[in-house]
């Protein structure tokens, strides 16, 4: 017999709720990334709060939509809200990369402005092809990237994990 995870309190559905607002009305890019940031927070907190916020289509889609954002700071706090959200959760994986972040996501990787930026990306891109045979596939193409983010100096161990860890 399966137990339901703990729901989110109230507080989180109404930060939760909040944060789609500015993300859905908001122009502001610093706007945008303090409700993407608030989010961050509170998926790192506990799991009902991740799996809450998974479980907000708009939420995704817009952090998604994001993704391609002008501003590379929001890029990179959309692509860590999304990684922590999507972890251990498969649907929403799935939700992330039929909404359109592939393509994005190996952009940052690619032409992110420093190392974090680009590590972001490796390790977002490395929770979304874990233990999912079809988001792997859709993240070949990223491969040399991954690679050459394996060889930059100013890159932490975690984010030379997750670039490993997505070519193994």
């Amino acid at each position: 017999m399966s137990t339901k995870p703990p729901a989110a309190s109230r507080e989180v559905v109404v930060a939760v709720h909040e944060c789609l607002e500015t993300l859905k009305t908001d122009k502001n890019a610093h706007n945008l990334g303090r409700a993407a940031k608030l989010l961050v927070k509170l998926a790192y907190l506990k799991t009902p709060n991740r799996v809450h916020i998974a479980r907000q289509s708009e939420v995704i889609e817009l952090l998604v939509k994001y993704l391609s954002h002008d501003k590379e700071f929001l890029r990179v706090v959309c692509a860590q809200a999304l990684m922590i959200t999507a972890h251990e959760d498969d649907a929403c994986k799935t939700f992330i990369t039929q909404g359109g972040a592939v393509q994005p996501l190996c952009a940052l990787l690619k032409d992110g402005s420093d190392a974090k930026a680009k590590a972001m990306a490796a390790r977002c891109i490395c929770t979304l092809a874990e233990h999912h045979e079809l988001n792997r596939k859709l993240f070949r193409d990223c491969c040399t990237d991954l690679k050459g983010l394996l060889k930059e100096e100013n890159v932490d161990d975690r984010s030379r994990y997750a670039a490993a860890a997505c070519l193994r």
